[in-house]
This record gives C-alpha cells, sequence and structure tokens, in this order.
C-alpha cells in the first residue's frame, strides 16, 4: 500500500453531501487509497488528484477509464452485500459509521485480485 495521500484526520470532504459525517468521509478516503493503490497509473493519477484536492470525485467518478475499473469491483462489492445476513449487514454498517473498515482492506490488510485493465485513455 502506498503512503496516504493525505494527513490522518483530513477532513476535507470528498463529496459536499457528506459534509457533516466524519465517519463516513475517512471511510470514502480509505476506499478511495484502497482503489488507487490498486489501479492502473493513470487511474491512479487521477485518484491521486480527487485524494490531494486538486480533482472533483464527481467528475473522475464520470470519466470512462473510472468506470471500466471500477465497474467490476462495484459489481462484486454488491454480490457479497446480496450473500451477507441482515446481521452481517448492520455489522458492517455499525463499523463504517465508527470509521471502522469493515471490509478488512484499509491499513495493508490483503486485497482481492484487482480487475484488468485496457489501457484506455481518459
Amino acid at each position: 500500500m502506498s503512503e496516504p495521500t493525505t494527513p490522518p484526520g483530513d477532513d476535507r470532504p470528498l463529496l459536499p453531501g457528506l459534509t457533516g459525517n466524519a465517519a463516513l468521509q475517512r471511510q470514502l478516503r480509505l476506499s478511495l487509497e484502497t482503489l488507487r493503490d490498486q489501479a492502473d497509473p493513470r487511474v491512479r493519477e487521477r485518484l491521486t488528484a480527487v485524494l490531494e484536492g486538486r480533482a472533483s470525485l464527481r467528475d473522475v467518478a464520470r470519466e470512462d477509464g473510472f468506470s471500466r475499473f471500477v465497474g467490476p469491483l462495484a459489481d462484486r462489492g454488491w454480490d457479497r452485500f446480496r450473500e451477507m445476513s441482515p446481521q452481517e449487514r448492520d455489522e458492517a454498517r455499525r463499523l463504517v459509521e465508527e470509521g471502522e473498515d469493515p471490509d478488512g482492506t484499509a491499513e495493508g490488510a490483503p486485497r482481492g485480485t484487482p480487475p484488468s485493465h485496457d489501457g484506455g485513455t481518459w
């Protein structure tokens, strides 16, 4: 895992709609750092720009390269979510609300195999 882009406790909102929820902001930042670490160089560059406040997450999320990268990951996430029991979902929700990583992928934990990339441009 690469070094965090922003200092611990950075509270700059990545999404304006989450400004009142610091735990979700932290989880979003950790998730973006995890995605960045799995991404091809171009997506990595764009996610770094978001994390450093040089690009909007909304704009990057609309780009084709990001969609091609995150689409398979989102599909796997939804599959995992649907397989969870209601109790597991409640526990995951509680962990996120407390600023914890329910997936164990942050802070150097093992990750799944990243999807392949077609090397397309943005």
